[in-house]
């Protein structure tokens, strides 16, 4: 017997055999499903029932598969400095003012309305105000003024030389008293934005458009842009515009003045109106932006199985509700996977992945971050 011959026969039969065993425990199906959250057809009808009772509507296309995912670490992407300002606004570093945070901040003091309605962060929007703090610092030129804050975020504010006795000239103007109506045409508001990007190094590499919403309260309209990485959404790394009444009244390019002056009498324009009824000319115009950007330095930890949409949502509706907001007339838009972080002071920090569920109720929106792996909140975007 040629024993060399049955020694290779064996030694390949081993290999197969190891193979064929390989192949299997990869595709096992209960290690597949450990590496994915199935959403079954039952359980999105059993979801709309239970919205139904409560008089919300499910709009928003649940996945049927969703990946385990690691945990995202993340560093501060802009260096807190001049030049980051300087990009803001559009000029050379040489040419900005600047002020240190927590001095000299009683000479040039704020009223409380620059930040009104400002709340550009998620949840966290209280934070941000026009107010240098400290460890912060302020610039500004011209009529324009920018914060950069210690983790990286930060804030411009259009404002405007006051005239009067006992008004500080450096007086936020976010004037709540103008407002943009709702329904405006879409590229009015995009072009505002467009208009004021020109010339501004803001938009980072990765920025990607998520919409246009209004808000009631101050008459506002918000455009965000939010980052990527991975083909997942990194919400809380984004570009917030605050776009509002231009203070400059205009009508059909001339100043409303000069049309004042030569006798000539200013057309209606809703372009925005006033409280109380009364109505005047002007174009919308940012008047605020927020910019929190970060650099992913890839995953850490082991794969962990996420939460199925549907139990995202449920958690979200059950949290507005013990909130204190009527879920009657809700409608959820949109349920989508990805990463939620807030501006840390520090030099790498883990995110967790979050489902955002984006709902709205007539003309207001809003949104929420559901942790993806507790269904616990993390934080929300309140409707601006």
């Amino acid at each position: 017997m040629d024993w060399s011959r049955v020694k290779n026969i064996l030694i390949i039969a081993y290999l197969i055999l190891d193979i064929a065993l390989g192949y299997r425990i990869v595709n096992d199906p209960v290690r597949l499903q450990s590496r994915f959250t199935m959403v079954s057809a039952e359980e999105i009808r059993e979801l709309e029932d239970r919205l139904d009772a409560v008089g919300v509507t499910l709009r928003a296309s649940l996945p049927a598969r969703v990946p385990a995912l690691r945990f995202l670490v993340l560093r501060q992407g802009f260096k807190p400095d001049a030049r980051l300002a300087a990009n803001l606004l559009g000029v050379h570093p040489a040419d900005l003012e600047t002020e240190q945070g927590g001095d000299r901040i009683g000479e040039r003091d704020h009223s409380p309305s620059a930040s009104q309605g400002l709340s550009l962060s998620p949840g966290r929007g209280a934070d941000y105000t026009p107010r240098p703090k400290e460890g912060s610092l302020g610039y500004w030129h011209g009529d324009e003024r920018v914060v950069v804050y210690e983790n990286g975020v930060t804030v411009y504010l259009r404002t405007a030389h006051l005239k009067g006795e006992g008004t500080s000239a450096w007086e936020g103007t976010a004037d709540t008293a103008l407002r943009l109506e709702p329904g405006l045409d879409e590229e009015v508001v995009t072009e505002a934005v467009s208009s004021f990007l020109r010339g501004r190094r803001i938009l980072p590499a990765g920025a990607r458009f998520d919409g246009i919403t209004y808000d009631e309260r101050t008459g506002r309209y918000v455009v965000r842009y939010y980052q990527e990485y991975d083909g997942f959404c990194i919400f809380g790394g984004q570009v917030t515009f605050s776009v509002g009444p231009s203070p400059r009244h205009e009508v059909y390019g001339r100043p409303a003045g000069d049309l004042e002056s030569s006798g000539g009498v200013p057309p209606t324009k809703r372009g925005y109106d006033r409280r109380g009824g009364e109505e005047s000319n002007t174009r919308p115009e940012v008047e605020a932006a927020l910019i929190a950007w970060y650099d992913p330095r890839g995953y850490r930890g082991r794969l962990r199985p996420v939460i199925p949409p549907t139990e995202a949502v449920a958690s979200a509706v059950t949290f507005l509700e013990k909130s204190g907001e009527h879920a009657e007339g809700l409608s959820i838009d949109s349920v989508t996977l990805g990463y939620y972080t807030e501006a840390y002071n520090a030099v790498e920090w883990e995110c967790p992945p979050v489902w955002r569920v984006k709902f709205s109720r007539g003309s207001e929106q809003g949104s929420l971050f559901v942790n993806a792996y507790t269904s616990e909140i993390e934080g929300l975007n309140p409707i601006f």
